[in-house]
């Protein structure tokens, strides 16, 4: 209830100035006691107030001028009044003294209360020491002229006179330096409070700052990462529409590719024919191709391009036709020769990718078969009489394996091996997935496993259903996890 009539009251002063507000207060309640003394005193006196104006009169004013300097401080005016009602108390205070003819003079102790509040309500009213000591200085000056008065106008003998001024002067020093110190005291806490105050303020005002500039900081991230949103969202869709374009081509190319290659096993005389082809993801970089002329299969083509995607299924089939075309333009010459013809053609057509082949080319003449390897996989002849599955080398074990093809540096002639093949030899073509193909022990299926599966598919077996078994081995060994495009080839001897 108090505070909210403070709160109100104080509604001029500067919510800031902890210390003005205060000094209000303090003075607002010495307005308050002063009013409630003499209303009570008038209460008390009040038949003597109607016959006696010089009572009255000081009594009705000194009850009329505190609510006059309460409504002074209301207005915000707190100096104003301060310094007025000290005034006003010295100059009643000595006027009374005057007016009495003396009679106060008797009470010592009334005076020097006197003195001493006058000296107390100077703590409330300045927070300068110059000011106190004014009105100190103005009491003793006040006070030797009131020692005069008594001499000279009211016949005070001087043994009572300076007894009086002695006592009074005593008085005043004692209230004087009480007055000082806790002056002295109260300025120093208030001044300390000013200063934590002050502090308070200037932390409150910082921390407002960092807020304010945190806040923009926040704000401007926040716009920053709705930008980058904004641009993530464009960018996805960009990636989105470019994938949708990407995925139509690479559909595009695998399809392209899956025409350009034989989807079904050839059907011809004295050869049965069964192949499985497997890409890894949509393009593949494996090529075959058969080469057939009236019924009769002149010749198999196995090529494995390194890398992956659509840039070596692209050489894939640029290879193809340049093997084909040359395989048909140069059928009378020896099948190395072929193989070196296709591959300076390559050169020029690929340029300087970081691309190669690697590949078998077989030509098939009655029983002779004639074989260049190009730095690939081995090829393996299974015989009818059902001995071990066996790599296809020379007996004098010259190198029967060439460069890789479609490297420049590497343009060297290819060595040439023929052999001889009977009735129900079966011969297996692969690329490198059969070979490094992997289990979940990290073990590779190898060229062992290969044989011993391609020796177990007797030769009373078809070809589709050699490759069956073989397929069947490899499948349960790594589980059908492929990690490269897959071709192989199996070719069968019926006369």
């Amino acid at each position: 209830m108090l505070d909210k009539f403070y709160a109100k009251y104080l509604k001029n002063y500067d919510v800031d100035n902890y210390i003005i507000r205060q000094k209000v207060k303090v003075l607002f309640v010495v307005y308050g006691a002063v009013f409630i003394f003499l209303t009570g005193n008038a209460l008390v006196n009040f038949q003597q107030l109607l016959v006696d104006r010089w009572v009255m009169i000081p009594l009705v004013m000194g009850m009329v001028i505190p609510l006059v300097m309460v409504g002074i401080m209301y207005r915000g005016y707190f100096f104003i009044a301060a310094h007025t009602t000290v005034f006003l108390a010295m100059a009643g205070g000595w006027l009374t003294m005057f007016f009495e003819e003396g009679d106060l003079v008797r009470r010592i102790d009334t005076i020097a209360v006197l003195m001493g509040l006058l000296a107390v309500i100077t703590i409330a009213v300045t927070r300068h020491r110059w000011q106190v000591a004014f009105y100190f200085l103005l009491n003793l000056i006040l006070l030797f002229i009131f020692g005069w008065f008594l001499r000279t106008q009211l016949n005070i003998d001087m043994e009572l006179t300076v007894e009086f001024m002695g006592d009074a002067v005593a008085g005043m020093a004692i209230f004087a330096v009480l007055s000082y110190q806790f002056f002295s005291i109260n300025t120093e806490a208030l001044s300390r409070a000013k200063e934590e105050i002050v502090k308070n303020q200037e932390l409150n005002r910082t921390l407002e700052d960092k807020v304010k500039d945190r806040t923009r900081e926040l704000e401007s991230a926040m716009e920053e990462i709705e930008a980058i949103n904004d641009y993530l969202t464009e960018t996805n869709s960009d990636l989105l529409s470019a994938q949708r374009i990407m995925q139509r081509d690479m559909d595009m190319a695998v399809n392209v590719q899956r025409k350009f290659f034989p989807d079904t096993a050839p059907n011809v005389r004295e050869w049965e024919v069964a192949f499985y082809f497997r890409p890894m993801a949509g393009v593949s970089g494996d090529l075959y191709d058969f080469y057939i002329s009236d019924d009769v299969l002149g010749g198999v083509a196995i090529f494995d391009v390194s890398g992956h995607g659509i840039a070596s299924g692209l050489i894939t089939m640029i290879a193809k036709s340049i093997l084909f075309r040359t395989f048909y333009n140069m059928d009378d010459a020896p099948l190395n020769d072929i193989l070196e013809k296709a591959n300076k053609e390559i050169i020029e057509e690929i340029g300087n990718t970081d691309n190669f082949l690697s590949g078998i080319l077989l030509k098939l003449k009655e029983n002779i078969v004639e074989y260049s390897n190009a730095g690939h996989t081995d090829l393996v002849l299974r015989r009818a009489d059902n001995s071990r599955a066996e790599v296809v080398s020379p007996a004098n074990g010259d190198d029967y394996k060439g460069y890789y093809m479609g490297v420049e540096m590497m343009d060297q002639p290819f060595p040439l091996h023929s052999f001889e093949i009977e009735k129900n030899d079966s011969l297996l073509l692969f690329t490198d997935c059969l070979l490094e193909g992997k289990n979940s022990k990290d073990e590779e299926f190898g060229l062992g496993n290969i044989l011993r599966a391609f020796t177990a598919a007797g030769s009373d077996l078809t070809a589709q259903e050699q490759l069956y078994e073989l397929m069947q081995a490899f499948n349960g060994f790594t589980g059908s996890q492929y990690n490269d495009d897959l071709t192989a080839i199996i070719l069968k001897r019926l006369v």
